[in-house]
């Protein structure tokens, strides 16, 4: 890899990125889904009283974009909205039984892939990984934003 330079490195990880979140894209269709809303099937699951400003805060998602999905996954009746009891503006985002059937058949394959995919780095190149895009988010955020 040294012999790369810095525009071909970073173009090697965006195809990387991009290669990743089309997988991803291509699961959700086998459930005529998008990528985004497989994305938010999957927090709802993992947020403790999940609302959609949680998802929001941890998805980089727009309002409007959570709020839709939201909405056609209560129309499918995948997900429930209940008043969240300490804070009667906001609503708990639930899975509906049909929802958990649903989520079940989903999410337990992501996460086994996902799993079984980073365990086939070894302990040094799972470190490394996880430290040095932690490491270039924070660079890119500090320079881009900082201008």
């Amino acid at each position: 890899m040294s012999d790369y330079t810095s525009k071909q490195l970073l173009k090697k990880l965006a195809t990387s990125l991009n290669e990743m979140d089309h997988t991803y894209e291509l699961y959700a269709k086998r459930y005529n889904l998008s990528y985004t809303s497989l994305q938010i099937i999957n927090l709802i699951a993992e947020i403790e009283d999940c609302t959609q400003k949680k998802i929001c805060e941890v998805s980089f998602l727009p309002k409007q974009t959570v709020n839709s999905i939201i909405k056609k996954l209560n129309k499918q009746d995948i997900v429930q909205l209940t008043i969240d009891p300490n804070n009667k503006r906001s609503k708990i985002i639930s899975f509906s039984e049909h929802g958990l059937e649903f989520s079940n058949k989903l999410i337990p394959t992501i996460k086994n892939s996902e799993i079984y995919s980073i365990e086939q780095l070894n302990k040094k190149e799972r470190y490394n990984m996880i430290h040095s895009l932690e490491t270039y988010c924070q660079q890119l955020k500090k320079n881009l934003l900082s201008k």
